[in-house]
């Protein structure tokens, strides 16, 4: 029998003696996101990107081999439990993980006698594969450059170390980031948030973009300004 598990918010289905097998949606790829307008006189669509792509299901097929009716009952109430997106990762992918949330009906069966139970569990995921190699931190004390393996531009997460509150420049490809603080600062692209820990820091950066920078496939060049000692970057590469 399969020992394959997943992972959902720290909880592992082996927890509770369920085992997991394989279905088709664990090869599904979202489609990129067009918006299609016709405009008379002109043969065919014209489309415009809007440069996304919609979430996809990850479903599990699993068995629960010990304590059917106990153990399927916690996981359903665990599962219930967590509310939003949270991190999702199973043994059939071991370089990636998802971030999820669970919203199904659990209709679990039962064998006669109650010992073996069965169900589908269905989790929508964001459209992501995010690479666990784009968790581990590179660390630049001098100009340098960081190289993104994907074909997806990244939005990185920024621990910057400076040493006076004048302004300070950061470099992260065409973006300046200013930073009029002395510590740490967390800047986070993704969100376009400052921070340290619950302290919002927004107000001492300014961009010299519209956007916060992202690490773009291929090389992304790295300065380190007059003020700035050290920047920590989680690249959080990504895939479809």
């Amino acid at each position: 029998m399969s020992r394959d598990t997943f992972t959902f918010d720290g909880i592992s289905s082996a927890d509770y003696s369920a085992y997991v097998y394989a279905t088709d949606s664990m090869e599904q790829a979202p489609a990129r996101v067009y918006d299609t307008y016709t405009v008379p006189g002109r043969s065919g669509a014209l489309i415009v990107d809007r440069g996304n792509f919609p979430n996809v299901d990850r479903d599990y097929g699993i068995v629960i081999t010990e304590d059917s009716a106990d153990n399927i009952s916690a996981l359903r109430n665990v599962l219930a439990s967590r509310s939003g997106y949270c991190r999702l990762t199973d043994t059939f992918d071991t370089q990636h993980y998802f971030m999820a949330y669970y919203h199904e009906t659990f209709s679990p069966t039962m064998s006669r006698d109650r010992t073996l139970g069965k169900a589908l569990i269905s989790f929508e995921r964001k459209p992501q594969r995010w690479l666990l190699s784009g968790e581990a931190v590179t660390t630049l004390t001098a100009a340098g450059t960081i190289d993104n393996p994907t074909l997806f531009s990244a939005q990185p997460l920024l621990r910057v170390t400076t040493t006076r509150s004048a302004a300070s420049v950061l470099g992260v490809g065409s973006t300046d980031i200013t930073i009029k603080r002395q510590g740490v600062i967390y800047i986070d692209c993704a969100t376009g948030r400052a921070y340290n820990g619950a302290t919002p820091l927004d107000a001492y950066i300014a961009l010299s973009t519209i956007d916060f920078p992202v690490l773009a496939p291929g090389s992304t060049g790295i300065s380190l300004g007059t003020g700035i000692s050290k920047v920590e970057i989680t690249p959080r590469w990504w895939e479809l």
